[in-house]
C-alpha cells in the first residue's frame, strides 16, 4: 500500500508558488518623474518658442502646460500602464491583482494631482484677470510676466502650494515605509507600480 502511495506521489505535478511581483522602489520612481519632468518641459518650451511675439498665444501658456501634464498622465497611463519616465525605467502600474490599470484607475490614481493642476490652471487665469492694466503685462519679459502672475495670485491657490507639498511628503513617507512601496495615491486608486524589467538569473 505504501509503495503505491508513493508511486502515486512521484507522478503528482509539481506547482511552484506564486512568484511576488518585484515593487518599483523610491530612487526608481524618482527618475521616472525627473524623466517625464524633462518631457513635460521640452514640450513648453516648444510652446514658449511658438508664442513668444504673439500675446493671443501667450496667453495659451497660462492653461496649455497644465491640460498637457493631463493628457500626458492619463492617456500613456490608461493605455500603457507607464509614462514615458517608467517605460525607460522599466517600470509599470498595475492593479493590485496584477491586471492592467484602466481610465477609471488612472483618473482616480492621479486625482490628488489633477486637482492641484486644476487649481494652478484657473489661479494662472484669475491672476492675469487680477492685473489692473492687461496690456502693461505684455511690454515685460518672460520672467517678469511670472512674478506679475504670482504678485496677483488669488487666495485659494496660494493656499494649494502648502497642501501640495505635505501630499507630495505624505506620498514619499508611504512609499518609502510600505512593504509593497505603495504610495498614496496608489492606495487610493488600489494600484502598485512593479519592475517589468526581467530580473538576472543567477
Amino acid at each position: 500500500m505504501s509503495d503505491f502511495q508513493n508511486e502515486t506521489n512521484s507522478e503528482l505535478p509539481e506547482v511552484a508558488p506564486p512568484t511576488e511581483p518585484q515593487y518599483a522602489g523610491f530612487w526608481r520612481r524618482v527618475a521616472a518623474h525627473l524623466i517625464d519632468s524633462v518631457a513635460l518641459g521640452l514640450a513648453l518650451l516648444a510652446i514658449i518658442l511658438i508664442t513668444l511675439g504673439n500675446n493671443s498665444l501667450y496667453l495659451l501658456t497660462l492653461v496649455v502646460p497644465g491640460v498637457l501634464s493631463i493628457i500626458y498622465q492619463l492617456y500613456l497611463t490608461t493605455k500603457y500602464g507607464a509614462t514615458l519616465g517608467k517605460m525607460a525605467m522599466g517600470i509599470q502600474i498595475v492593479r493590485l491583482d496584477g491586471s492592467p490599470i484602466g481610465f477609471a484607475q488612472a483618473n482616480l490614481r492621479y486625482s490628488p494631482y489633477l486637482i492641484l493642476g486644476l487649481i494652478g490652471v484657473l489661479g494662472n487665469i484669475e491672476a492675469f484677470n487680477n492685473i489692473p492694466v492687461p496690456s502693461i503685462f505684455f511690454e515685460h519679459g518672460w520672467l517678469e510676466r511670472n512674478s506679475l502672475l504670482q504678485q496677483y495670485q488669488p487666495k485659494w491657490v496660494l493656499l494649494s502650494s502648502p497642501v501640495g507639498l505635505f501630499f507630495l511628503l505624505a506620498d514619499s513617507i508611504a512609499l518609502v515605509i510600505s512593504k509593497k512601496k505603495l504610495s498614496v495615491h496608489d492606495l487610493i486608486a488600489g494600484t502598485m507600480v512593479i519592475k517589468t524589467d526581467k530580473p538576472t538569473q543567477q
